[in-house]
Parts: C-alpha cells; sequence; structure tokens
C-alpha cells in the first residue's frame, strides 16, 4: 500500500476492528426481547396493509407453525446472526476503505467500532437497526458499484419494515449518487423519487387494524402495551408526534443534549474529520458549471455530505429513542466519509489536522472504556437485565462515578413548559 502497510494493511486492521466491534457488541448484548421490539414480528399484513410489516410477514408462516416459547428463541437466534452478520461485512469493508486511504481513515473506523453504534444494536434485542443498517450498507455499496436498482430495492425492503429507512439510507443514496461510475444522475433521481413515494407512504397510510391488538396479546404482549404500541407505533400521526416531541425536548432539554452527545459525539467528530481530510474530493461530487461556481458546488456537496452523516438525528423529531438514534450518526458519517475518500484525487490524501486527530484519539478511549448506556428523555438503562456478560466497567470506580453522575442527572425534575409530554 501507499502508505507502508503493504498487503497486511487490511488483514491486521480488520482484526483490530473486529475485535473492538465484538467488544462494543458484548457491552450491550443481552438476552431481553421487549414488547417494543416483539410487536414486529406479530405485524404483517394479514388484516391490510401496515407500517412495518414486512419482518413480520416473513416471520409469520414459522411463527404461527411454532409452539409460543419457541418464538422468542428463534427471534433472539435471528438478531445475533444478523448482528454477526452485519460486523463481519462492516468489518471487510471499513478495513479495505480505511486501510487503502491512509492513517485518518484509519483512526475513523476505529472510533466507529468502539462508539455506542454496536453496543446499542446489540440492546436493543430484536429491534429493527440491525436490519435497517445491513440494508443501508448494501444501498451504499450497490450505489458506489454502479448498480442502482439493488440499492432501490434495499431501500425499499427497509422502508417496509421500518420508516427509519427514510432517515439512515435515503440521505446517504442521494450523497453516494452524485460519486456514482455510472448512471449518475439516474440513480440520484431514481432514489429521489423512491424517497418522496417513501413519505408518501408514511404520510398516507391507513390506520392500522386493531386487531392486531388482540395477536399481540395473544402472544404474550400485556394488553395495556398491546394498545400503546398501536397507537404510538403503528398508527402515528406525524403531526401528533411531533407535538408530543415539542413537549419531550421542552421538558427535558438537558437530558436529551446529553443522550444525543453520548451516542452523536462519535458520529460528528468522523464527519468533521472527514469533511476535513477529503475536502479535496468535494469539487468531484458537484462539478462546477456556469450555473453553478466552484465554490458553490464544494459549499453543496459538504452540506450533503453533514446531511448524510447526521441525518438519524432527524428523527428525533418523530421518535424518543434519543441515545439510540443518535447512536446511528457514527455508521451513517463513516459511510458518508467513505464515499467522499473515495472520490479523493490522492491516495492517500495528505494527513488531516492534528485537532481533529486528537479528538478522534480522546473519543476512542472513552468509549472503549465507557460501559454502555441507554439513554431517553426520562431515564437511562444499563445492560443489567440478562446481560449476555456482566458490565464489568461498571465495577470500575471513575465508570461507576460516571453512570451515578448521569442517572443523577435524569433524576431531577423536569422543566417548567407549557407542552405535554407523552404519557
Amino acid at each position: 500500500m501507499a502508505d507502508g502497510l503493504g498487503w497486511t494493511g487490511p488483514v491486521v486492521l480488520g482484526t483490530a476492528l473486529l475485535g473492538l466491534g465484538a467488544l462494543s457488541i458484548l457491552k450491550g448484548a443481552n438476552l431481553t426481547i421487549v414488547p417494543e421490539s416483539l410487536y414486529l414480528y406479530y405485524t404483517d399484513y394479514r388484516f391490510g396493509f401496515v407500517r412495518r410489516g414486512l419482518i413480520g410477514q416473513v416471520f409469520a408462516p414459522l411463527l404461527d407453525r411454532l409452539p409460543r416459547h419457541l418464538h422468542e428463541p428463534l427471534i433472539l437466534a435471528w438478531h445475533l446472526a444478523t448482528l454477526v452478520l452485519l460486523l463481519v461485512l462492516l468489518t471487510a469493508w471499513a478495513a479495505r476503505i480505511a486501510a487503502r486511504t491512509g492513517r485518518d481513515m484509519r483512526l475513523m473506523a476505529l472510533l466507529l467500532f468502539v462508539s455506542p453504534f454496536l453496543g446499542s444494536l446489540a440492546f436493543f434485542t430484536g429491534g429493527p437497526d440491525v436490519l435497517i443498517c445491513l440494508l443501508t450498507l448494501a444501498a451504499v455499496v450497490a450505489l458506489r458499484r454502479g448498480r442502482p436498482i439493488i440499492a432501490w430495492l434495499a431501500f425499499l425492503a427497509g422502508m417496509l419494515a421500518h420508516q427509519l429507512m427514510i432517515f439512515t439510507a435515503l440521505p446517504l443514496m442521494l450523497f453516494t449518487s452524485l460519486a456514482a461510475p455510472r448512471y449518475r444522475r439516474m440513480s440520484f433521481a431514481g432514489s429521489l423519487a423512491l424517497g418522496l413515494v417513501a413519505c408518501l407512504v408514511v404520510v398516507l397510510a391507513p390506520p392500522a387494524d386493531e386487531r392486531l391488538i388482540d395477536r399481540f396479546i395473544t402472544n404474550g404482549i400485556p394488553p395495556d402495551t398491546a394498545r400503546l404500541i398501536h397507537d404510538l407505533q403503528l398508527d402515528q400521526d406525524v403531526a401528533g408526534m411531533s407535538r408530543r416531541m415539542v413537549g419531550l425536548w421542552a421538558n427535558f432539554p438537558m437530558q436529551g443534549m446529553i443522550a444525543v452527545a453520548y451516542g452523536g459525539a462519535a458520529g460528528i467528530v468522523i464527519l468533521a474529520y472527514g469533511l476535513v481530510t477529503f475536502r479535496a474530493a468535494l469539487p468531484a461530487l458537484v462539478p462546477a458549471s456556469p450555473r453553478l461556481p466552484g465554490i458553490a458546488g464544494r459549499v453543496l456537496a459538504g452540506l450533503l455530505a453533514l446531511g448524510a452523516g447526521l441525518a438519524p438525528l432527524l428523527a428525533l423529531a418523530l421518535a424518543w429513542d434519543v441515545s439510540r438514534l443518535a447512536s446511528l450518526c457514527p455508521f451513517t458519517a463513516f459511510l458518508a466519509v467513505a464515499v467522499l475518500a473515495g472520490q479523493s484525487p490522492a491516495q492517500p490524501p495528505p494527513a488531516g489536522p492534528w485537532p481533529a486527530a486528537s479528538a478522534c484519539g480522546v473519543l476512542l478511549v472513552l468509549f472503549l472504556c465507557m460501559p454502555f448506556l441507554g439513554l431517553w428523555f426520562e431515564g437511562v438503562k444499563l445492560n443489567q437485565v440478562r446481560p449476555l456478560i456482566p458490565p464489568a466497567s461498571l465495577s470500575v470506580a471513575p465508570w461507576n462515578w460516571v453512570v451515578q453522575g448521569v442517572e443523577a442527572v435524569y433524576r431531577s425534575p423536569a422543566a417548567p413548559s407549557a407542552f405535554r409530554a407523552p404519557p
């Protein structure tokens, strides 16, 4: 390789990333499937079209034939299998790109794998996020190889599984289309049209059939929880959800910002580091024209990269799983930077600025040592209920003090507000 690593570069780096990623997963991995994840496997199209119905539609033929006590082991096995698949594919892809593009990209890759991203995916057992990330990675890789139809199929599958696909994949697909080796305009226009259709489906989808509530209850979800899941997850009203989120942000601003900082700090640093390091690649994404001078094109490309890398934060206008959604930012930010690195005219590019490398290194050490935290507006969750392995870092005094400090902030009373938070 040009930076002196030779053929062993991807192997050595991949081994390190695989080990760090496995450690991050073990921090968050647990054997508890909460009803807010379990319902997805019983939500299908038997009563008509419903948002988030694809996972249940795939699992329904099997679950209907299995005794109830085997459902959760099957879902747990699916969760762990897809998580391991994502870890292996992401490791192979990131190691190859990072080894080719120099020290800075290697630092960013290491930070991605120790950030809360993988631990959060592991913690929410049975949730849709692992599948969404797999399909997002597939869409980006397909577009980078000039295969937009595969990317669109991946997006459609993810969209039918969960609306989160709009926030993780769509901005990245639009950004990656600018770097596609062929069919660039078709890729961009097709991705944009598909995204608009997906947004219309979310807004105009018919109400979820109430018979799904009985199906949830039959499969072990408590009646009150089944009703809340139907009303707040499947039968979402966009305006109503936005009002609830305004109430939460108004009542718990400090708690919300701590959760965003914990989950998204690594993504923000990765994106800033990447934009500075690979800034020479920006003109290739939006070429200059008489209507768009060179500097305007670079600014536009930089804004598109910011939007693609931090798009999961936009979901916080509609959902209150704050650290869970913010923790997706390191993943989307790294994908955006990888697209930019692929367009760099120099391989490897000149070294990035030392302040960015230092910030990346500090966060790398911090997240490597920290235990997993799940942060909401009104509470903190640690991986202490049926963890795959005990959270050893909680027995270390400094980290125990940090966790206690965070818990103290979340126990403080809500700020007075004229807005109502959700029940």
